[in-house]
């Protein structure tokens, strides 16, 4: 895996032909280069969004994470006049679950 981005914008798509033991083995191999070299692993991901995606849908298709669950934001009437803060601590759960992800916990600078 190199530094430069990945192009093509079905790499999310391709991984619906994969079988789960080539999904393991892509699993296994940024794990490996996560533990031999953890800022660089984290440049990759960072430049290429495509490829944090897939590995994430991976994950879900794997099992080793549950998908994200989309919460309505519906609120009574008489409460729509008040200031909106459930926005915040929806947001704070979204990050603390993120901190959960296997490829965040080893990357995190």
């Amino acid at each position: 895996m190199s530094g430069k981005p990945i192009a093509g914008e079905g790499l999310p798509a391709n991984l619906a032909g994969m079988t789960k033991n080539q999904l393991y083995d892509i699993m296994f191999q940024m794990k490996t280069l996560i533990e031999q070299n953890k800022q660089q692993a984290k440049e990759i991901l960072i430049q290429n969004p495509l490829l944090t995606k897939a590995l994430f849908q991976a994950q879900i298709m794997l099992g080793m994470v549950q998908p994200p669950q989309v919460v309505p934001n519906i609120q009574p009437a008489a409460s729509q006049q008040q200031p909106q803060q459930s926005a915040q601590p929806s947001r704070q759960s979204n990050i603390q679950a993120a901190q959960t992800l296997p490829w965040t916990r080893c990357c995190a600078g």
